[in-house]
């Protein structure tokens, strides 16, 4: 009987939603270091800014983020899909610090006696822990997670867990025509769940549980253009390496692939005092990727195609608070549908960002 392997490798944020400023213009909140997304990559950030924000405030579950202090800062964030029990942030000066926590237990009748009122108690814990330091070489952010859980059926070899690190460096490093570097290393490992399912039947699947590792490194020179007083044009070259190794060594799983060159584009331009429009492109080409199996005879490698992808947003300003939306692409193809409430292409944003700063 075939079956075939399909697994994605995550890595776990504190705050998980994205600001849509960010999405915009890229999706990498380390090209634009004012933006208080940066806090995520380099939580001495938090030194910088007061603000209360609501992310994904046309959904169902908003995240809200509340930072405040004079010389000490104070944060905490609220996870709406409830991952963390706790989120605090802290900054003194030039460092700062973010820490997530969460414990689930939970215990429901179950299992294999024959009146089937066996007492199965399941848990889980997950610990976050990043932090940020001002440094004479840069900007540097460090993050560890530490996640198990355990299922209480007696056999500790199907339980989900793993540790993850992290670092981020972003310095001044004048090459060629950019002006700073912004380098990333993250490394986990562990056991996840494995989604299999027939070659017969795609939609019959099951889950197993594995051994899974994972390397990633990416190295990406940027600048920024001020243009006039109401434009700021931003340019980024790189490479991204991804490496992956998911089961035991005796059928292990291996994919890699080395993306190279990667662009970022991005422009942001205020319209009105109070209306920025915001653009972003990203390019990237395949240079080289593997994917093979052991004990098969299994090796397909390629390299040369490219992917490129664009997003648009708007924002907002008055006084203090900020609205961050996404902008359906539609919109340029037809704007007069959009304004007068008759288009066909769905809505005109589907997501925003509230923000409000002192």
């Amino acid at each position: 009987m075939k079956t075939k392997i399909i697994f994605i490798l995550t890595s776990i944020s504190i705050v998980v939603a994205s600001d849509m400023r960010i999405a915009a213009l890229g999706g990498n909140a380390g090209f634009w270091p004012e933006d208080d997304q940066n806090i995520n990559i380099f939580p001495s950030r938090i030194n910088n800014i007061n603000l209360a924000q609501i992310q994904n405030a046309s959904g169902v579950n908003p995240y809200a983020t509340f930072i405040f202090g004079e010389n000490t800062k104070y944060g905490f964030i609220l996870d709406g899909e409830g991952d963390n029990l706790l989120n605090f942030a802290y900054g003194d000066g030039t460092i700062g610090a973010i820490v997530g926590l969460d414990i689930n237990n939970k215990t429901e009748m179950g299992g294999d006696s024959e009146d089937d009122n066996a007492e199965i108690n399941s848990s889980s814990f997950a610990l976050d822990l990043m932090f940020g330091l001002n440094h004479e070489i840069g900007e540097i952010g460090v993050g560890l997670n530490i996640a198990s859980s355990d299922n209480d059926n007696g056999n500790a070899d199907d339980d989900i867990g793993g540790l993850s690190f992290s670092v981020n460096l972003r310095r001044e490093q004048p090459v060629l025509i950019f002006s700073h570097l912004l380098a990333s290393f993250s490394y986990a490992s562990g056991k996840m769940g494995v989604e299999y399912y027939y070659t017969e039947d795609p939609e019959e699947t099951y889950t197993a549980v594995t051994d899974f590792s994972g390397l990633n490194i990416d190295l990406n020179l940027f600048r920024h253009w001020e243009i006039g007083s109401n434009t700021d044009l931003m340019f980024a070259s790189g490479l991204s390496f991804n490496g992956e190794n998911l089961g035991p060594d005796s059928v292990k799983v291996a994919n890699s692939s080395i993306l190279f060159p990667n662009y970022t584009f991005a422009v942001e331009t205020n319209l009105r005092e109070w209306a920025i429009l915001r653009a972003g492109i990203n390019n990237s080409h395949l240079l080289n990727s593997s994917n093979k199996q052991e004990g098969r005879n299994y090796d397909l490698s390629q390299m040369g195609t490219s992917e490129t992808r664009y997003s648009v947003g708007l924002g907002f300003e008055y006084e203090g608070f900020q609205l961050d939306i996404d902008l359906n692409k539609q919109f340029f193809i037809n704007p007069v549908q959009f304004l007068t409430g008759f288009n066909q292409n769905g809505d005109l944003a589907t997501r925003a960002t509230i923000t409000y700063r002192w």
